[in-house]
């Protein structure tokens, strides 16, 4: 079947799709359990995997399909919401976007499969999927005077600082790249 005389109305209708998906996005952004948006997403996901179906565009196609069942989990609250999902929807949009750049320019979607993107939609549906946000900010770090090379009085300043707030100290320590002892002494003012 010759789909070429609806290539027009594939790109206007894949671009409109592709600003709702990311204005949806940004809404939930905003408010994770929203059931309206959640809804919408699901629905615009769901109208660009049938149209690049139809189309013949298979790797469009895998990638809206995978997040139309991210969606279609999250509707039936099996799964939640996350900042690391989020970012990982709009890298799907990105890529996305390419695939229709590429349509446009050369005449089909090209080579890139996305199968880190893909991998991660499959396992937010498996439940494997952390959340990377959540998780890095649990990290702890800590440091002995065997670790970093440490005077006495800069021993002493940080042990101080972290009887004080170990928050900050443990922020100075993994943010800072100047000399830790300023960061440790502007603590303990």
């Amino acid at each position: 079947m010759d789909v070429s005389q609806y290539l027009e109305i594939f790109l206007d209708e894949a671009t409109e799709h592709l600003q709702n998906l990311n204005q949806q996005i940004l809404q939930l952004e905003q408010d994770p359990e929203n059931m309206d948006t959640i809804n919408e997403i699901f629905r615009a996901a769901h109208s660009l995997k049938g149209m690049a179906g139809t189309m013949g565009y298979k790797r469009m196609q895998n990638l809206t399909h995978d997040m139309e069942n991210v969606f279609s989990e999250v509707r039936n609250g099996q799964i939640k919401v996350n900042a690391s999902m989020i970012d990982c929807l709009f890298q799907c949009l990105d890529a996305l976007d390419e695939y229709l750049s590429n349509i446009q320019e050369i005449g089909d979607e090209g080579t890139n499969d996305n199968e880190v993107l893909i991998k991660e939609l499959n396992a937010m549906q498996t439940g494997e999927f952390e959340d990377k946000k959540e998780e890095e900010s649990e990290l702890e770090f800590s440091a002995t005077a065997d670790d970093v090379d440490l005077s006495n009085k800069e021993i002493i300043m940080l042990a101080i600082a972290t009887s004080i707030d170990a928050l900050a100290v443990g922020i100075s320590f993994a943010f800072l790249s100047v000399d830790i002892v300023p960061a440790a002494s502007i603590i303990c003012i």
